[in-house]
């Protein structure tokens, strides 16, 4: 094998090691907070069923609420960006009425 040809062997998988902990570097996030979550894959995330057009977003976002009936709130993520879903009514009126400030940057949403 030619060096050209190792120096280019080894440039690719340099660029595709690095694309990979890219599009996953935030998937440890949850996990770091210790916040129960949906498990990503590599370029979706945690919404696999939605991404291959099987589930609507809304049928999505009803599963894992039922599915984590116990939990307060539940993370999962929209592509790399860790996103949560909050359960507790409380804790929804606390973010909307106390902490609203803090968000409106944040890309908030709220799903009924």
């Amino acid at each position: 094998m030619s060096l050209a040809l190792q120096i280019t062997l080894a440039l690719v998988a340099v660029a595709v090691y690095l694309i990979y902990r890219y599009f996953t570097e935030t998937f440890d996030y949850w996990k770091n907070k210790g916040v129960v979550f949906i498990k990503p894959i590599f370029l979706i995330g945690s919404m696999k069923s939605v991404s291959l057009i099987q589930e609507h977003l809304g049928e999505f976002f009803e599963r894992i609420y039922k599915e984590h009936s116990s939990e307060r709130f539940v993370g999962y993520f929209m592509g790399k960006k860790p996103t949560l879903l909050v359960r507790d009514p409380e804790l929804v009126k606390h973010i909307m009425i106390k902490d609203f400030a803090h968000f409106t940057d944040h890309g908030f949403e709220v799903c009924i």
